[in-house]
C-alpha cells in the first residue's frame, strides 16, 4: 500500500488511508473540501461499519472538513452497492448526467456527531 500511496501522492497530489480492513484515497482542496477518489473495504468486512472509521481517520488526519464530494460511475461493478454505501455516510446527489452522479455533504456538526461519534 505504501507503493500506491506514494504514487498517489506523485501523480495526484491525493492522500491514502488505510489498514486491513481497506483504504480510502482522496483528494482535499484549499476551501477545506475533500473529493473521495476511491473505497475499497475486503468483502469480509463489509456491511460492518468499517467505511465509518475511514471517515473518522481521515477526518483526524486533515481537521477541519467543509465539504465531502464524491462521484459514482454507473459502468462500475456493483455500482448499485457502492451508491448505497455512498449515501451510508449521508452523501446525497447534487449532479447527475448519463455517466455517473456527483454526491456531497456538508460537513457541519450534526454530520459529525451522527457519522463520527463526535460530540461538537
Amino acid at each position: 500500500m505504501k507503493l500506491y500511496e506514494d504514487y498517489l501522492k506523485e501523480r495526484l497530489s491525493a492522500e491514502l488511508v488505510y489498514d486491513d480492513t481497506g483504504f480510502v484515497s482522496y483528494k482535499k482542496f484549499p476551501n477545506d473540501s475533500i473529493f473521495i477518489l476511491d473505497i475499497y473495504i475486503k468483502p469480509e468486512f463489509r456491511n460492518r461499519n468499517c467505511s465509518l472509521n475511514f471517515a473518522k481517520k481521515v477526518s483526524d488526519k486533515e481537521g477541519i472538513v467543509k465539504f465531502i464530494f464524491c462521484e459514482s460511475f454507473f459502468k462500475s461493478n456493483n455500482w448499485a452497492i457502492s451508491d448505497k454505501f455512498i449515501k451510508s455516510w449521508g452523501l446525497s446527489p447534487i449532479s447527475e448526467n448519463e455517466e455517473s452522479i456527483l454526491y456531497m455533504v456538508e460537513v457541519d456538526s450534526n454530520w459529525k456527531t451522527k457519522y463520527l461519534g463526535q460530540e461538537t
